[in-house]
């Protein structure tokens, strides 16, 4: 079973909803011709769902909703930026929109995610974030990282790389994992976790 057609049929509505992982090469950009203007992934129940974007490609979003991708609508989901890149503008990155949620990001091997920043939602199954050689740029002065106990963040072996994107911005979760952390860009970044 492939199940592409399944996939991207999913995947033009705007909610994702997988049982394997979509593997994402090419490019994508929102709005689309949908009501919605968000990525959602994991949002029907009992199911899981995954997004991976590889090297090569990216996945945009320029509509009107404050998130621009949601991990974790309702039941667990997973993103993993490998080589790709994710351009979220003025919108935030959201973990664990609803219970019982999960959320797993992961940006590695030269992927980039930029955003406004990362929000936490009322989801109870805790969500983590990996950076493994990938970068998390900042697209406006706020919060990158909030501060939620349900929150992990690690970096990897390989490191990490964390661009204020010249913002000031606030990283307020702790940092955890075997790799450093590299903070580059022409604001500030503020460590409160």
């Amino acid at each position: 079973k492939t199940g592409i057609g399944h996939y991207i049929a999913d995947f033009f509505a705007v909610h994702v909803k997988v049982v394997d992982p979509l593997d994402l090469r090419g490019k994508v950009s929102l709005p689309l011709q949908s009501t919605a203007d968000r990525m959602t992934i994991g949002d029907v129940d009992k199911s899981t769902g995954i997004v991976v974007i590889k090297n090569g490609g990216k996945y945009s979003n320029t509509g009107s909703s404050a998130a621009g991708i949601t991990v974790g609508q309702k039941e667990s989901g997973t993103l993993e930026v490998d080589g790709g890149k994710v351009e979220l503008g003025q919108k935030t990155l959201q973990l664990c929109a609803e219970e019982p949620s999960t959320a797993t990001v992961t940006i590695k091997n030269g992927g980039i995610v930029k955003t406004k920043g990362i929000v936490y939602g009322s989801g109870t199954g805790g969500a983590t974030i990996t950076i493994d050689g990938g970068i998390l740029k900042a697209t406006a002065a706020d919060t990158l990282i909030p501060a939620n106990d349900m929150l992990n963040v690690t970096v990897g072996s390989n490191g990490g790389t964390i661009d204020n994107g010249s913002y000031n911005v606030t990283i307020a979760s702790a940092i955890g994992g075997a790799g450093g952390m590299t903070f580059t860009g022409g604001g500030t970044t503020t460590l409160n976790g």
